[in-house]
């Protein structure tokens, strides 16, 4: 069954967030970092470094850097749960996949299944339930590991879910986004053919999810309402935590090298993309703004920064 997507044109709305900050300020930790998500709950950082080698976190209180693991391919997309107590990850070992989970106040790490040679990027529901592709099936664990259940007709490495936990959103083989409905057990595709998309990230706050066309601009998809509204040309995206609009960064490159990179806010309902002014005039790669602490990015010469909320 195929959920036919309509295309929204754009009005004049105000943006609930007024993107105001202060120069910003290098932190003083060591690395070559490559990615920066702000831990929900909590008052830290998370990192990780080229390859998405490691996890690392940033106590922005204490300004103290602690080291989670240092296995490559970690800090690619790792669940992580809604309280933010706990993290989980996928890593690479001897060519094989191994998934475990961090818990943040016990500060001790579990592993959760044996190691495999198929192990997809994990997310955590709200009750704390891992959906996970294991050897080549979407299962269902219990928070310590245990099978659950198993929904078949999924492959995709990298599953979400909407804020109401009705619907699972995953990529096909062909790159269409799909959508699992729980209620009847259902598999709808939801972007029309001849659009292909990837890495899909849920609004925080609706049913929506934020993705990128294949060569193409970042898009809005609204689930129950079948729409999809384009937002602009970039990457390293994602919603702002009131759900009204998107982050993201636009960057140019020589074939070879990026050459620029500027940070900008979209509002999903109208106006223009605002190109953030952070005072610092070198390259912005990826960014996480938090209600609290600002805006956090990272540079091409792998340096974290921090522009706070101005007052």
């Amino acid at each position: 069954m195929l959920l036919f997507l309509t295309f929204i044109m754009m009005a004049n709305f105000i943006s609930p967030l007024q993107m105001n900050f202060t120069p910003a300020k290098q932190m003083d930790i060591q690395g070559d970092f490559i990615n920066c998500t702000f831990i929900p709950n909590t008052d830290y950082l998370m990192l990780t470094q080229a390859k998405h080698r490691g996890i690392y976190l940033y106590d922005l209180n204490s300004n103290k850097l602690k080291m989670i693991t240092e296995d490559y391919g970690a800090g690619y997309r790792p669940g992580i749960s809604e309280d933010g107590n706990r993290i989980v990850y996928k890593a690479t070992s001897q060519n094989l996949y191994r998934l475990f989970a961090f818990d943040l106040e016990e500060n001790n790490t579990t592993e959760l299944r044996p190691s495999s040679n198929l192990i997809g990027q994990p997310w955590i529901s709200k009750r704390g339930n891992i959906y996970v592709n294991y050897e080549g099936q979407l299962q269902v664990l219990s928070p310590d590991g245990e099978l659950k259940d198993i929904i078949g007709g999924i492959k995709s490495n990298i599953v979400i879910m909407t804020p109401s936990e009705e619907y699972l959103i995953y990529t096909s083989l062909s790159d269409q986004l799909w959508i699992y409905r729980f209620k009847d057990k259902k598999h709808i595709q939801l972007t029309p053919d001849g659009m292909r998309f990837f890495s899909p990230l849920p609004s925080p706050t609706k049913e929506q999810i934020v993705a990128n066309q294949l060569g193409g601009s970042i898009y809005v998809i609204d689930i129950p309402k079948g729409t999809l509204t384009e937002i602009d040309r970039g990457d390293y995206y994602y919603f702002s935590p009131d759900g009204e609009g998107i982050f993201f960064t636009k960057t140019t490159d020589d074939g070879e090298y990026i050459t620029s990179g500027e940070l900008y806010y979209k509002p999903i309902k109208g106006e223009k993309s605002k190109k953030l002014e952070v005072g610092y005039k070198g390259i912005k790669l990826a960014s996480s703004y938090n209600k609290k602490w600002g805006l956090a990015f990272v540079t091409d010469k792998g340096s974290v920064y921090l522009s706070s909320n101005r007052k």
